[in-house]
């Protein structure tokens, strides 16, 4: 949670998470912070949008509904 309120927008960046592979925070420029999942399915890449930081998407109930995700892209 600290690493989320750290992160400070300059521009639209992305940063992924260390535990779950393709789970990430992206930052727009305007300071919004959206949760995203990037995965593979039958072969092609996609993009998944969880939602925004805050209520109800913490770090953690993001990164719980990312796992959730991807048991269900296989």
């Amino acid at each position: 949670l600290q690493t989320v309120k750290a992160i400070k927008p300059d521009q639209r960046s992305t940063v992924w998470d260390t535990e779950v592979k393709g789970f990430g925070l992206r930052v727009n420029a305007d300071g919004t912070k959206t949760y995203i999942l990037k995965y593979l399915f039958q072969g092609r890449q996609r993009w998944y949008t969880i939602g925004k930081h805050g209520s109800p998407y913490t770090p953690t109930a993001a990164r719980d509904e990312a796992i959730r995700l991807l048991g269900q892209a296989k």
